[in-house]
């Protein structure tokens, strides 16, 4: 669970805030993405990714398709990828473990990244308005792991969650998985839990907390805490800000992005 390209920020917040929850919907975005920190390595390793994500939301499922375009500075060591997360800061845990022998003079790249598409759906919503969710995440090893752009390995995640509204306009959440990757044969659990409300009537801020056990052999357990703030520009666009920190070793030191989110009919 380690990049901020495999998660798609900016429609999760898009599909799990019901103003936004209308029927029958495409929704595009953009933004970029930095994260830095030295998992628990020698030295540091920083990843900037601008993801384009385009998908279709319904009353009761939903589908994205995301590709980053990523650039990766460190020794090698760490390269983008994972799709683990949730909440709408789904994922934001850096990078993954190289699949390689790392390079004598470190990487400095730019290039495509793994492919990602996310479905969900959302099978019951009780008379009080909480929402049980199921989500399926696969990721294409399209990344170039020889140039550190990639894991270089598919991998697949499932979780369940649940959305309880506490008041008119907010909610707590939270979800359980399990990612696997082939190849590497890595897997683990991945969980968060957050909260978010409406600050003001354009205005939504939340909060995350996320955990995800080391998917790799070569990782180890990482978790983070994150925070962010939309802004509902008009019905059809949403301006996304958020900070994220890492609580764990392994996880990145500083996190932070900027995503402008548009819905179309």
């Amino acid at each position: 669970m380690r990049n901020t390209s495999m998660i798609v920020l900016a429609a999760a917040v898009l599909l799990q805030t019901p103003a936004w929850a209308e029927d029958g919907r495409w929704i595009f975005s953009t933004g970029v993405d930095y994260s830095t920190g030295d998992y628990g390595e020698a030295e540091d390793t920083t990843i900037v990714t601008v993801p384009l994500a385009a998908g279709y939301v319904a009353e009761r499922w939903s589908a994205t398709l995301t590709v980053p375009l990523v650039s990766v500075d460190g020794p090698g060591t760490i390269v983008p990828g994972g799709i683990g997360g949730s909440g709408p800061l789904g994922g934001l845990l850096g990078g993954d473990a190289a699949n390689k022998v790392p390079p004598v003079n470190g990487v400095s790249e730019i290039g495509l990244g793994d492919v990602s598409l996310e479905v969900s759906a959302i099978p019951y919503v009780s008379a009080g308005g909480t929402q049980f969710s199921m989500t399926g995440r696969v990721r294409a090893p399209t990344g170039d792991a020889d140039r550190s752009l990639g894991t270089g390995e598919a991998a697949v995640a499932v979780s369940a969650g649940v959305r309880e509204p506490i008041a008119a306009r907010s909610a707590v959440y939270g979800s359980v998985g399990y990612e696997q990757a082939f190849g590497g044969g890595g897997s683990g659990v991945i969980a968060g839990v957050g909260a978010e409300s409406y600050v003001s009537e354009h205005t939504l801020a939340g909060v995350t907390l996320e955990f995800a056990q080391a998917s790799s052999e070569l990782r180890r357990d990482a978790a983070q805490a994150g925070a962010y703030v939309g802004f509902d520009v008009s019905k059809d666009t949403r301006i996304v800000a958020y900070g994220a920190a890492g609580l764990s070793e392994t996880s990145p030191d500083v996190q932070a992005g900027l995503r402008l989110t548009f819905a179309g009919d």
